[in-house]
């Protein structure tokens, strides 16, 4: 038998759950919401795209209970016993908690999971709405985090913090503020209420003053004025404890808050100790006129700025130098005394220190008062607060002028070597290409080596002939020379230094030829790379053993030269003397004419010239004779040995010399005595007919870093002697002229003289390792600076 029952409607419901089964899905995987969907059991059965998307795990592994394995470990016993004490009380619940992104990082979810029922009231399970509130939680935790900072700076900052109504009642404060004003805590301040009871308070245990030292009125304290005039206020006081003296000075600082009404709702105020610096403000004070002081002392310019590079302090050396005013200069006014060609470029590296802090150094030239140039070295430094702020400059500009012109010549020399090294290079370079040199690259980590082609050549081999290696290298080594140019390879991988030996190779071809050879390394810090260049010196060696020959030659040459020119020189004289001789007999015994007497006066007079000339060359050769002593020279006695010498023209003349304990200096005392002869016959010679010849001599000890000479040791004492006369003098762009030899600056017919006196004072100031320095003006006088080494 057959029944049948009608499930229309059963079929329909069947069907509409469907329907809203696939809009609920729809709607689910459309939505950012991260929507989860459980069973009556506690078993996840659905999650939408966003919880794939958020975990990065596909959805097998988040069903059931496997999203509960991304919980962060903090949260996850919190989050399951929440989760199935509400399925086990079918109850409906909220959870903040994190989980695991696909980033590898935990993000923050808000969980609402309200409770599904079937139409017969019968428990269905959950379907929770999760949102990501990561932002959320992460302000949170910063405004948490700024609120304790600023707790704990208000407590730590070196200041005293106070925070009013607008009643005046104090609503906080630090420690710092209560210990100031003579408070224990903070609650005791606290407990006083209102502003105006702390001020009673601190003026019965301070004296309070105000910067100019007399007594501050209670209103007139930064909080008072900012609660009266309702703006911003700024108080320097002093407080003395009215117990112990102690003092403090503070600056106090009050702002008023407004509502958005302009309504004062609070004062802020705050006071900091500034004892140590009203100290160090005293201190600069002080050391500012120190500054002034000693800058009026110094032979230098001297200048301040501020830190935007204005100038506000020039000393007086400045102002006198420049013939400009402080006011003339102040600002950027000094840029008028540079030199045009030099101004950008000192206002560029001007600039550029300013705007970085750096030293300050530059070279330019300064315009004196007469409207000439001179270079100066300018250097300043930044003057710079505790954190590294500029606060200020301090400046010198020195006179280099002297320096510049030394400068400038030796740089003319350098460029005349520069030519010749320019020259040698090129040189070089053709002596590579003709295969004089050869280089190699020795590998020390794998022991490989490879030759250029020259290095094959310098074996009488053709190119890549063979194999490079330190075995074949050591092949071609003379027998003799082998032991040590092993040694020096050792040597060098050892310690990366290369024995420039020269050495002996025997070529492929059995010619001895003489190699030398030198090395760098390469490669970065573990040195692993030697790049090394052999040079063929075999013509060097065959020409050093010709030119010790050659200089033996000479050395004999010399001695034959020496002692001709000695026995020649007596031999010229002898004959000479004959024509003075026979010249005066002739004349005193014959009557000649006028004219003839002038003949023979003159061929006298030219036979006693060429005598003098004899003399003074043998004394000029005589100066670096080998066979001199140093010795203790008493300048005292060797001056009266002199004035001996010359007594009968010191008598002409009516000359006074003077000079007083002069020193004992080491020296070959002849030369030392023909110098001190030299320079006084010079001044007698050149004297004024019209006035009396004066020469004063004197001595002293001076430096060599205070010379201002190319010559000068800077690290060596010198004796400073000094001739000074008063007679024609000259122009002192003659001075290394008259040193000279033959070089003379009249004719012999206003003086007499070979030109060679002035040349041997050089000549012996040389061999003594000194120099010497000569000053004159026209009609005034000369002096003659000898300074030699004390050592």
């Amino acid at each position: 038998s057959w029944t049948f029952r009608d499930i229309t409607e059963q079929k329909a419901a069947a069907e509409a759950i469907k329907e809203s089964e696939t809009r609920f899905r729809t709607m689910a995987e459309a939505t950012e919401v991260l929507i989860g969907v459980a069973d009556e059991v506690s078993n996840v059965t659905y999650f939408n795209k966003a919880w794939v998307d958020l975990t990065g795990r596909p959805m097998e592994d988040l069903l059931k209970l496997g999203w509960t394995d991304l919980l962060h470990p903090e949260d996850k016993d919190r989050v399951v016993d929440t989760y199935l004490s509400a399925f086990e009380n079918q109850e409906s619940y909220k959870l903040e908690f994190r989980i695991l992104n696909r980033n590898g990082e935990y993000s923050w979810l808000l969980t609402k999971v309200p409770g599904r029922f079937h139409p017969d009231g019968t428990f269905a399970g959950y379907i929770s709405a999760s949102i990501d509130i990561t932002d959320r939680k992460e302000a949170e935790e910063k405004i948490k985090d700024a609120r304790e900072l600023l707790e704990t700076t208000f407590q730590n900052v070196p200041s005293a913090i106070y925070n009013f109504d607008k009643t005046g009642k104090i609503l906080y404060l630090n420690e710092i503020g209560a210990n100031q004003i003579g408070y224990a805590t903070a609650e005791e301040v606290l407990a006083e209420k209102d502003v105006f009871q702390l001020r009673k308070r601190a003026y019965e245990t301070f004296t309070v003053l105000n910067e100019q030292g007399e007594p501050m009125p209670v209103d007139q304290n930064s909080t008072a004025l900012t609660f009266k005039t309702g703006e911003s206020s700024e108080v320097v006081s002093q407080l003395i404890n009215k117990k112990t003296g102690a003092s403090l000075w503070l600056l106090s600082r009050a702002t008023p808050i407004y509502d958005d009404n302009d309504q004062l709702i609070k004062v802020l105020s705050t006071s900091t100790d500034i004892t140590l610096q009203k100290a160090a403000a005293e201190a600069i004070k002080v050391s500012e006129v120190k500054f002034r002081v000693l800058s009026e002392t110094i032979p230098n310019m001297i200048w301040t700025a501020q830190p935007d590079g204005k100038r506000n302090f020039f000393n007086q050396y400045m102002l006198d130098y420049t013939g400009k005013t402080s006011n003339e200069l102040y600002g950027d006014g000094w840029h008028q005394m540079i030199a045009p060609l030099d101004l950008e470029r000192t206002l560029k590296h001007w600039h550029h220190s300013i705007q970085t802090g750096e030293d300050y150094t530059n070279e330019n030239r300064w315009r004196h008062r007469d409207g000439s140039y001179q270079w100066f070295l300018a250097h300043a430094i930044a003057q710079k607060d505790e954190e590294g702020n500029v606060v200020g400059w301090i400046g010198s500009c020195t006179d280099i002028t002297e320096q510049k012109a030394f400068t400038e010549a030796l740089e003319i020399k350098v460029k005349e070597r520069t030519y010749q090294l320019h020259l040698q290079n090129e040189t070089f370079k053709i002596a590579e290409k003709i295969a004089k040199f050869g280089s190699y690259k020795w590998n020390l980590k794998t022991d490989s080596l490879e030759y250029s082609d020259n290095l094959f050549r310098l074996f009488d081999c053709k190119p890549n002939e063979f194999i490079p290696s330190i075995e074949k290298f050591l092949s071609f080594i003379h027998p003799d020379d082998l032991q040590q140019v092993t040694k020096n390879g050792e040597e060098t991988k050892e310690t990366g230094k290369l024995a420039e030996i020269p050495y002996r190779i025997i070529s492929k071809t059995g010619k001895i030829k003489h190699l030398r050879s030198s090395v760098s390394f390469t490669g970065g810090d573990d040195n692993s790379i030697l790049i090394g260049t052999v040079q063929d010196i075999s013509k060097d060696v065959e020409a050093a053993i010709k030119l010790r020959t050659k200089n033996i030659e000479l050395e004999n040459s010399n001695a034959e030269l020496a002692s001709f020119s000695y026995v020649a020189s007596h031999d010229l004289k002898e004959p000479l003397r004959k024509i003075r001789t026979f010249s005066n007999l002739i004349i005193e015994t014959e009557n000649f004419s006028e004219k003839t007497q002038d003949y023979f006066n003159r061929m006298t007079s030219a036979a006693e010239r060429m005598q003098n000339l004899i003399d003074s060359l043998l004394d000029f050769s005589r100066v670096n004779q080998s066979e001199m002593v140093f010795e203790p020279c008493d300048l005292n006695l060797l001056v009266e040995v002199s004035k001996d010498d010359l007594q009968i023209k010191i008598s002409e003349k009516q000359v006074t010399i003077e000079y007083d304990n002069l020193p004992v200096i080491m020296g070959v005392c002849i030369q030392i005595s023909q110098l001190i002869t030299n320079l006084l016959e010079n001044a007698i010679k050149y004297s004024r007919p019209e006035v009396k010849p004066l020469i004063r001599i004197t001595a002293s000890i001076i430096e060599g870093k205070k010379i201002e000479h190319p010559s000068a040791n800077k690290k060596t004492k010198y004796h400073a002697i000094e001739f000074a006369d008063n007679g024609i003098g000259f122009e002192q762009e003659y001075e290394k002229k008259i040193f000279g030899l033959f070089q003379r600056l009249h004719g012999n017919d206003e003086y007499s003289g070979t030109g060679i006196g002035l040349g041997i004072v050089k000549k012996i100031v040389t061999y003594h390792d000194g120099f010497v320095v000569a000053e004159g003006q026209p009609n005034i006088g000369a002096t003659f600076k000898i300074y030699i080494p004390i050592t």
